[in-house]
């Protein structure tokens, strides 16, 4: 995983072959949940980048906890979209300060991917474009 929380596209395409080989394989929701970890495993990755800007709060962190409570099934779907509309109007509005909050609003944005994952599960055509080139809300 790169410093922006992001694996290359070579890298990410393996990755998600592999799972779906092996998921297959398995229980028709493994690959699902093994494809939600990795996203969540990117987003932590990046979560320093959003907590160490001055501009941000700890709406990041609690959206990724909220995230992990609600692959449990202890969150509603409702409470987990509304904290990630949150987010991303706080990430959207680091992008307008300045390129100096640039990587601050990529770990927002990484966060809610991975939050869109749980939500909406992943567009396997899009799986080799790092999140920076594609709209978060995919």
């Amino acid at each position: 995983i790169g410093t922006r929380g992001e694996l290359s596209r070579l890298e990410r395409k393996k990755i998600y072959e592999k799972i779906e080989e092996l998921s297959a394989k398995e229980h028709e929701n493994t690959g699902y949940y093994r494809r939600v970890k990795l996203q969540l495993a990117c987003a932590w990755k990046t979560l320093d980048k959003w907590e160490l800007c001055q501009l941000t709060d700890n709406s990041a962190r609690e959206l990724l906890e909220l995230a992990e409570k609600s692959l449990k099934g202890e969150v509603e779907r409702q409470e987990l979209e509304k904290k990630k509309n949150y987010l991303y109007t706080q990430a959207e509005d680091l992008t307008d300060e300045g390129e100096q909050y640039f990587m601050a609003a990529y770990a927002g944005f990484a966060c809610i991917s991975a939050v869109n994952a749980i939500l909406y599960d992943l567009d396997l055509d899009t799986i080799g474009i790092p999140e920076i080139e594609i709209d978060p809300d995919n």
